[in-house]
This record gives structure tokens, sequence and C-alpha cells, in this order.
């Protein structure tokens, strides 16, 4: 991709996450619960960038192998919820934050980001058998809890520790468009 998020060559997933000066697509995803404010976290698996801590909901890159028909972000994001967690949302569940972001902090990559919150009450939510290839684990935790870590501050009952969330999720936390679209849930 270029700087703008057009589509110039198909590389593999390998390579990307290899090589800085090649921008990749990618989607990210909180589940959550827009009654109750709680948000489910993933706890990641044996994976090749930041294993075993809790992250996102989901996420992932769109398919682009082919680019005469990418996969869109949207398809991107219900097929990684699915793929990792087990949790099918309808479209209409499934809400993009405005507008995309360059994520240059990560060492080894660059990512141009599309984030999205997929409306799930926690009665729809099935966290029977989520334990995939990719996810050890789920927990729904509280957003302020979440949102506390990013900001350094955690209150005395805040049950998650910061050495143990993806520093990735913390930081797209307090960027301002990902900031502004996660507090309205807040309880």
């Amino acid at each position: 991709m270029d700087s703008r998020g057009s589509i110039v060559s198909a590389v593999s997933r390998e390579i990307a996450h290899k090589n800085k000066e090649r921008i990749h697509p990618a989607v990210r995803i909180l589940v959550l619960d827009p009654n109750t404010g709680r948000t489910l976290l993933q706890f990641r698996g044996n994976k090749d960038l930041d294993p075993h801590c809790w992250d996102y909901s989901g996420g992932g890159h769109p398919t682009v192998l082919n680019t005469d028909k990418p996969e869109t972000y949207k398809q991107a994001a219900i097929r990684e919820l699915e793929e990792e967690i087990r949790l099918k949302p309808n479209t209409y569940q499934l809400k993009r934050i405005p507008g995309h972001e360059l994520d240059e902090d990560e060492p080894t990559q660059s990512e141009w980001i599309t984030w999205f919150i997929a409306e799930i009450p926690e009665n729809e939510m099935s966290l029977r058998e989520t334990k995939t290839v990719e996810v050890e684990k789920v927990m729904l935790v509280s957003l302020k809890h979440l949102l506390e870590m990013a900001d350094g501050n955690p209150s005395n009952d805040n049950p998650l520790k910061s050495e143990e969330i993806r520093p990735m999720l913390l930081r797209d936390l307090k960027r301002p468009r990902m900031r502004a679209a996660v507090e309205k849930y807040l309880k």
C-alpha cells in the first residue's frame, strides 16, 4: 500500500511483518456490550508478534493477494472474529470507526489500520469453546478498567496488569479517533 491507502502490490503477511517500508492493511476490532460497557479481550496464543497477552477481541489483515477483488475491511473484520474467537457478528452490529490511520509504532511493520466496534450484548456472545489455534482464552472486562490501563492510572479494583496487555492495544486507546469512539460505551 502507499501512504494514502491504495493497494500497489500484494505480499504475504510474513513479508509485510518483516519490512517496515511495506505498509499493509489491518483491521482491529473491539467487541463491546452496549448495555454494560464491558469489552471482550482475547489472550493471544503462540503468535509471531506479541504472544501470550491480552489483546483486541479480534484483528488481522484483509486478503488482498487478488488485487482485482480484495477483501473489504468489513469482510476481514467479520472473518477474523469468527476465526479467532468463533463469534460471527451480524453486519448491523459491526460499526466502523470513520477513517483510517497509519500505525508506524511497531518496530518491524507499518499498518494502515481500520478500527471496528462490534456491538454485541453479553447474552448474545457464545463464549464457550473459544480456544482456537490463535487464542488461548477470552475475558470480559470493564471498558473503564481498560481505559485506565491505557492512561497508566489503574484504580485499586482494576483486575488488569499492564504487562499482560498488548502494547498496541494500549497505544490505540490513546489515539483520539479510537478514544472518542469507545468512550461513549462507558457505564
